[in-house]
């Protein structure tokens, strides 16, 4: 069965995943050795923060629009979900992660 996934600039347009890939994910994740799983988590929390500062950047953008009389609702969608995927991109990985440095004694 496949999973369409919207549009993800790391992924491509319109890639599909199947429900058995996501597991392999997981396995993959707690196969990791603790090196490797610390720069994980390294990688994770700088993505972070990029991504923080372009969802500050688009919020900005959206406001000033609104400020400036220059607003239209299709532009405003397009950023609040621009936002979102921002905000959710990594979601389970990280709590994947994290429970795996709590649970090797890591953090």
């Amino acid at each position: 069965m496949l999973v369409p996934r919207i549009y993800d600039a790391y992924k491509g347009p319109l890639a599909a995943i199947r429900p058995d890939e996501i597991q392999m994910n997981k396995k993959q994740i707690k196969e990791l050795t603790d090196e490797e799983l610390l720069k994980e988590y390294k990688k994770i929390k700088s993505t972070q923060i990029i991504d923080a500062t372009l969802i500050g950047v688009l919020i900005g953008i959206l406001i000033y629009s609104i400020t400036a009389d220059n607003f239209s609702y299709f532009f405003g969608i397009i950023i609040l979900y621009a936002v979102y995927k921002l905000a959710n991109k990594n979601k389970y990985q990280k709590i994947e992660i994290e429970s795996l440095l709590k649970e090797r004694n890591l953090k």
